[in-house]
């Protein structure tokens, strides 16, 4: 089943909330946790979020490259001169 991100975040700030509005809120949060299969905060492995996951890892890891070969040439120059 998708389920779009943005019910998650209305999850999250509901839960926030709940000890303000009390047992409605908490009957809301209840169901779209049900609903986007979000039990304890946790949210089930969708394709979608499975892709933003390994999307993420992988800008991290290039942006990780990208530092270490500027470290080099820096050093080079260093050295060059």
């Amino acid at each position: 089943m998708y389920i779009d991100v943005d019910i998650h975040v209305m999850a999250l700030t509901l839960n926030e909330s709940r000890v303000k509005v009390g047992r409605i809120a908490k009957a809301t949060t209840a169901a779209i946790k049900r609903r986007s299969g979000m039990y304890y905060g946790f949210v089930r492995s969708t394709p979608f979020s499975n892709w933003r996951r390994r999307r993420l890892s992988l800008y991290a890891h290039a942006e990780k490259r990208r530092e270490e070969k500027r470290r080099q040439v820096s050093c080079a120059a260093v050295f060059s001169e």
